[in-house]
């Protein structure tokens, strides 16, 4: 369970993203995080505005998690999207 003072429904990353992220397929529904770097920035329909990786990842901490997002300079949220 990574960042708990973050996320206040009990869930971690690997609720959703299986294996950490680091697989390719699609086992049982999860997603995966493979090449999710390339990716960003992004143009976020629900934000309206493009987004970096480590804005996606606070509003997983805030959207999913019903959490509080860390700061997106945090060392915490750098680790994670590295």
């Amino acid at each position: 369970f990574y960042l708990p003072q973050f996320a206040k429904n009990q869930l971690s990353c690997t609720n959703c993203h299986f294996c950490g992220g680091d697989t390719l397929g699609g086992k049982n529904g999860g997603i995966s995080l493979v090449g999710v770097t390339t990716e960003y920035p992004s143009f976020s329909k629900r934000d309206g505005k493009m987004i970096t990786l480590a804005g996606r990842i606070t509003n997983c901490f805030r959207r999913s998690m019903n959490g509080i997002a860390p700061a997106e300079d945090s060392l915490s949220l750098i680790h994670i999207s590295e």
